[in-house]
């Protein structure tokens, strides 16, 4: 997978004097922000090497509501007598309580982190979150952690492959139809298909009930495309002379002016910086094609080339 993913375990207030402070500054704690603001998207650490499109699960950290954290800035606020000061300590407390230890978000990241000034609040990198959807049942660490070991050392947690997916799966298992959910505002999500292919049928039903039976949603995107030379395409099919350069079988059908069906490969994709050239493509019934596409396999791109070299 191209795109990184990691848990972003975002504490508590530190102490009383910040909680009382980022009320003050409206700012409220991390999880009011997120929680809050989860259609604009906020500010949030993540890693400098973090890049756009990445996927972020968002996680109460677990120790949140502990002496250290939350208890103990209840039990302080109380120790002041001030109603305002006890009731903001408690409702903190309660909202803690809820989601510590659970991933209870996933979002996209927004732009490229950005360094954060010195002495701010957060130190470190950050970027804006947006596209985030919220778990109807978030995931508790105890579901995860025999194959995810959440960092204590800071905020950040990368995942694997194998990783993403698995937590994936797992937020699909509790949340049917999450997926599709995802995909319908964000676009696109990476790894999607791997994620699939690891459910079971069972899952695979559950969040297919999600879909509806009427008009697809339609959404509208910017896409770069690569210029490409029009009669390249047409050179390369009459060269195969209707047969397969890979298969070696002829084409299987014939289109509707019954010339032979073959299909122009590139063999270095033009997405990888491949040139747009007669010496790099070749001419493939509909299965090789496609199956260029998904193995890559070295044997064939070797055989490939040397069919395109020879011509």
């Amino acid at each position: 997978m191209d795109n990184n993913s990691f848990i972003t375990n975002f504490q508590s207030p530190a102490d009383l004097g910040e909680l009382i402070s980022f009320h003050g500054q409206g700012y409220g704690s991390n999880l009011e922000a997120l929680l809050n603001d989860s259609q604009n998207g906020t500010n949030w650490t993540v890693p400098s090497y973090a890049k756009i499109g990445d996927i972020v699960f968002f996680m109460c950290a677990k120790s949140s509501v502990d002496y250290r954290h939350m208890a103990g800035i209840r039990k302080l606020a109380r120790n002041t007598g001030d109603p305002a000061i006890i009731s903001l300590a408690d409702d903190q407390y309660d909202l803690h309580e809820k989601y510590a230890g659970k991933i209870l978000a996933v979002g996209t990241i927004k732009n490229a982190p950005q360094k954060r000034a010195a002495g701010s609040a957060y130190p470190g990198w950050g970027a804006d979150i947006d596209n985030i959807v919220f778990l109807k049942q978030p995931v508790d660490i105890n579901e995860f952690r025999s194959f995810i070991t959440v960092s204590t050392r800071g905020a950040i947690t990368k995942l694997d492959d194998t990783q993403y997916q698995a937590l994936m799966r797992l937020i699909e298992k509790n949340n049917p139809g999450f997926l599709s959910v995802y995909m319908q505002q964000s676009q696109e999500l990476p790894g999607m298909y791997d994620i699939i292919e690891g459910m079971t049928d069972e899952e695979l039903e559950a969040g297919s009930k999600q879909s509806s039976t009427g008009p697809a949603p339609i959404y509208t995107t910017t896409t770069a495309l690569r210029k490409r030379n029009p009669y390249l395409p047409e050179i390369v099919k009459r060269n195969a002379n209707g047969v397969c350069q890979l298969c070696g079988n002829p084409a299987p059908f014939q289109d509707r002016k019954g010339k032979p069906y073959l299909e122009a490969h590139h063999i270095l994709p033009l997405a990888s910086n491949g040139p747009d050239h007669i010496s790099n493509m070749v001419a493939l019934c509909p299965n090789c094609h496609r199956k260029m596409h998904i193995v890559e396999d070295q044997s064939d791109i070797n055989k490939l080339t040397q069919v395109a070299n020879s011509i």
